[in-house]
């Protein structure tokens, strides 16, 4: 990803969920960023989903419930259509969520037959203590495919709605995938 002319800084942003405030905990994390003076023939980009991540975005999940599915996020085949490249190439897929998400995916279908491509990447069993950037399971998105994001949820051992929001107890549904070569977008 480029960084230098307009891009002047890099933000890391790290969760910490330790609710009995236990003493002693280390964080044993770590992050290597490598530059290189070379310019590369494609510069990679990140594509957004975001699907609920506050409270303003989504209504609160019911308690008591073991599988709850929000109504989809979908990228529409025109936002694709104005892709300036045949296709783009998925280097990666990240899905967020927290305690209650139970899976998320992400689908492409075809505009041109109205055919299933495939899923990026399925997440059938989230696991909030292991998020992770993972290859796709389908490489390519191309111009005029439509994509479709669904995240499911299990309350059933809450007794109470669960609110969207930045805190551990909340809830989200967001996801990303890196790309290149990377595209205008709004």
């Amino acid at each position: 990803m480029p960084f230098g002319q307009n891009v002047r800084w890099l933000a890391l942003q790290m969760h910490y969920h330790n609710p009995l405030l236990v003493a002693g905990v280390k964080d044993s994390s770590g992050v290597m960023m490598i530059f290189s003076d070379s310019l590369r023939t494609h510069d990679a980009a990140v594509f957004d989903l975001n699907g609920g991540t506050s409270p303003n975005h989504r209504n609160p999940l019911p308690a008591g419930q073991a599988d709850i599915t929000l109504s989809t996020v979908t990228v529409p085949e025109q936002c694709t259509n104005a892709w300036d490249v045949p296709s783009i190439n998925v280097l990666g897929v990240f899905y967020h969520g927290h305690l209650v998400g139970k899976s998320f995916g992400i689908d492409i279908t075809s505009s041109a037959d109205g055919s299933y491509r495939g899923t990026l990447r399925q997440e059938k069993r989230y696991d909030f203590n292991h998020q992770n950037f993972e290859p796709p399971l389908l490489n390519t998105i191309s111009r005029g495919d439509e994509l479709t994001f669904t995240c499911k949820y299990d309350t059933s051992l809450r007794t109470e709605s669960t609110e969207f929001g930045d805190a551990t107890q909340n809830e989200m549904c967001w996801a990303a995938f890196m790309y290149y070569p990377a595209q205008m977008m709004t």
